[in-house]
C-alpha cells in the first residue's frame, strides 16, 4: 500500500484513517478539502484544484482523503488501495454533529485556515442523503477498480483493522 484513497461518507472518519495510516505507513497524508477551500468557505476553481490534484497524484506514495466524486475515477487510475468507510447515515450525521459543536468557529487540521465549523444546514441535508444520492455513483466507480478495496462498515470494524495491521507489522 503505497497510494491510498480514503473515501466515504462526511463524519466517516476519513481524515483520522489517513492520518493513522499515514503515520503508520510513513505516507505523506494529503486532505481534499485542503485543497478545494480557500479562507472564508470559498472553492478554488476547478481548474485549479485539477491541477494541484494532478500533481499529488504523480508523486510516487501518498494517502488522500475526500470524496469528491467528480475526481473520484482520476484517483482510482493512480491508487492502489481504496479503503471505503461505508457507515449507516446516523453514525455519519452523529459525528458530524458532535464535530461541528466541538468546534464550532475554529478550523479543523483536514481544513485550510479560515473556514471554521459551522452549522450549514445544505452540508447536513448532503449527509442525510449521501447513501442515497453519492454513494452510488461512488460505488459504480469502485466497482472497476482493479486494486485492493477495503471496505469498513462501521467505525468498530475500522478499529479493529487498525489494531490488526499494527499487530502484523510488530
Amino acid at each position: 500500500m503505497k497510494r491510498i484513497l480514503i473515501i466515504g461518507c462526511s463524519g466517516a472518519g476519513k481524515t483520522t484513517l489517513a492520518l493513522a495510516l499515514g503515520q503508520r505507513l510513513q505516507l505523506p497524508v494529503h486532505h481534499l478539502d485542503q485543497l478545494w477551500w480557500q479562507p472564508g468557505w470559498v472553492h478554488d476553481t476547478r481548474d485549479n484544484f485539477d491541477q494541484k490534484l494532478a500533481e499529488l497524484l504523480h508523486t510516487d506514495s501518498w494517502v488522500i482523503d475526500g470524496d469528491y466524486s467528480r475526481t473520484i475515477r482520476e484517483r482510482l487510475r493512480y491508487a492502489d488501495t481504496v479503503i471505503w468507510l461505508d457507515y449507516q447515515r446516523l453514525c455519519c450525521l452523529g459525528r458530524v454533529l458532535r464535530r461541528t459543536i466541538s468546534l464550532y468557529g475554529r478550523s479543523r487540521s483536514d481544513m485550510p485556515v479560515g473556514c471554521p465549523e459551522r452549522f450549514d444546514w445544505a452540508f447536513l441535508r448532503y449527509v442525510w442523503n449521501y447513501n442515497r444520492d453519492a454513494r452510488p455513483k461512488l460505488a459504480a466507480a469502485v466497482a472497476e477498480f482493479t486494486g485492493k478495496i477495503v471496505v469498513m462498515r462501521n467505525p468498530s470494524q475500522t478499529a479493529a483493522w487498525l489494531r490488526d495491521m499494527a499487530a502484523a507489522s510488530e
